[in-house]
C-alpha cells in the first residue's frame, strides 16, 4: 500500500515537473543551454519506469487469470473430441428414428387395409 502510494507520488511530482518546465520554457522564464533543456525529457522516462514497476505486480496478479485460461482451453479441447464421437451416435439416432417413422406409416397402412379387408368380410348391420 505505501509502496504503491510512493510510486504514484513519484509518477505524478516527476510528469508535473516536466509540465512545469514546458511551461516556463514556454513563456521565455527558463533559459539554458541544451544539454540542461534535456534533463526533463530524461524525467520523462521516470514515470515509465514506474509504470514498468507497477506492471510487473499486476502481472502477478493475471498470471492465475492466465492459468485458468490455459486450462480451459484444454478442457474445451476435449469436449470438442466428445462432440465428435456424440455427434457420430446422433447420426445413427437420426437413422433409427428414420426407420421408426417409416414402420410406423407401414403400420398404418397394414391397419387401414386390414379394416377395408374386415368391412368387407364382415358385413355392417344398420339399426
Amino acid at each position: 500500500m505505501i509502496k504503491n502510494m510512493v510510486l504514484n507520488a513519484l509518477y505524478w511530482g516527476s510528469l508535473l515537473v516536466v509540465v512545469v518546465w514546458i511551461i516556463l520554457k514556454l513563456v521565455g522564464v527558463i533559459q539554458s543551454p541544451l544539454w540542461q533543456e534535456l534533463i526533463p525529457f530524461a524525467a520523462l522516462i521516470v514515470p515509465f519506469i514506474i509504470q514498468g514497476m507497477k506492471d510487473t505486480q499486476s502481472i502477478g496478479l493475471i498470471k492465475p487469470m492466465y492459468d485458468e485460461l490455459k486450462e480451459m482451453r484444454t478442457e474445451l479441447k476435449e469436449i470438442r473430441k466428445e462432440q465428435g464421437s456424440f455427434d457420430g451416435r446422433f447420426i445413427h439416432v437420426e437413422q433409427d428414428i428414420h426407420y421408426l417413422r417409416r414402420d410406423v406409416d407401414f403400420l398404418r397402412s397394414d391397419t387401414r387395409s386390414l379394416r377395408n379387408a374386415r368391412r368387407k368380410i364382415v358385413p355392417q348391420h344398420d339399426e
